[in-house]
């Protein structure tokens, strides 16, 4: 489900790719899944071949842009 949100972003400008890589290889490289069952360093090899890169970095934006931000992705 998703729901309205108010997310705040440090700037107007909007995330770009490299800003997206930046986060994800930042991530500690747990061997641990998510609730998607997908672990970190399967993203990680992912994102670093510009597979998922620029469909991830327009999801972040259209929920920045939208206000929207599916509950699922909250869970920490």
């Amino acid at each position: 489900m998703c729901r309205k949100v108010a997310i705040k972003h440090q700037s107007s400008s909007s995330v770009i790719d490299e800003e997206s890589l930046q986060i994800v290889s930042n991530f500690k490289n747990k061997q641990s899944y998510g609730y998607d069952g997908v672990d970190v360093p399967l993203v990680k090899s992912l994102i670093s071949s510009n597979n998922i890169v620029q469909p991830l970095t327009y999801i972040c934006n259209k929920s920045f842009e939208s206000g929207i931000f599916p509950d699922e992705m909250k869970i920490a």
